[in-house]
């Protein structure tokens, strides 16, 4: 059995790591990252209803992991590795070797809302074995990493596609949901005028997809199929006068992929 962290040695843990954090709508992501091999026990999460998904940056040689108090792994991690953990269960980790990594904080009551939204009411929660790499999840924390180590304002077109990006691969690929592939419908007309409307009188403000999405009378999910069937690109790419309306960092591949995938239900 695990014995407990004193409070002191969680203030030890705390100053020594690095952190980083933004919030990008619902889901919290924090990028953890420490050079040397002498830290104390993490203290154990607080338990909540959300499930926290790490990816690692680099290889991680050694660690231990405990659920609910009993030794559930040991041993190290390569780059590209990811763990879902589920948050009402308490997790408690000792790092014993230098590790970097991003982590996502995702509220269960989010996922439900996004399976429902796509007609998807079953989820029986996340199914990810030890070991598993993802290049996926590699590249959305490396998409949002320019963000986390700097103090520059993330744009919420961005932070809400990488959200429901994140949201349709965990889903499809370790949720045991699968989304048809048939292409999805298009704006009408009245849409298109009234997203491109939109987008020039806010050019220079930071619009979210949701606003966006509301002055359409759709819903954010199919708003972006929708604009990206319609104009072939999604909302964050589209250039009004000249001028693009996200200064935004390119995805990799794979991870734009995810996002202008249609995502309708069969």
């Amino acid at each position: 059995m695990l014995e407990s962290v004193s409070d002191t040695t969680s203030q030890i843990f705390a100053k020594k790591v690095n952190r980083w954090t933004v919030k990008t709508s619902e889901i919290t992501v924090t990028r953890l990252s420490y050079d040397k091999d002498d830290l104390p026990i993490a203290p154990p999460s607080k338990r909540e209803e959300a499930v926290s998904v790490i990816v690692q940056l680099a290889d991680f040689k050694m660690h231990r992991l405990w659920r609910n108090g009993e030794l559930l792994f040991e041993g190290g991690h390569p780059k590209s590795a990811i763990a879902i953990t589920d948050l009402r269960e308490e997790w408690q980790c000792h790092h014993l070797s230098p590790f970097d990594n991003v982590r996502f904080n995702i509220p269960l009551p989010l996922v439900r809302a996004f399976l429902d939204e796509l007609g998807r009411a079953e989820f029986d929660g996340f199914e990810c074995p030890p070991g598993t790499t993802d290049q996926v999840m590699l590249g959305l924390a490396q998409a949002i990493l320019p963000y986390l180590v700097s103090h520059r304002s993330p744009n919420p077109l961005f932070l809400e596609q990488i959200g429901l990006a994140l949201l349709t691969h965990l889903t499809q690929t370790y949720g045991n949901q699968h989304f048809s592939s048939k292409r999805s419908g298009i704006l009408a007309p009245w849409q298109e005028r009234r997203a491109l409307e939109f987008l020039t009188s806010h050019a220079s403000e930071h619009v979210s997809i949701v606003e966006l999405a509301a002055a359409c009378q759709l819903s954010r999910s199919y708003f972006i199929r929708a604009f990206k069937e319609t104009f072939g690109k999604t909302p964050d790419r589209v250039h009004v006068g000249g001028v693009a309306t996200g200064c935004l960092p390119c995805f990799p591949p794979q991870v734009g992929a995810i996002i202008s995938a249609p995502q309708q239900a069969s």
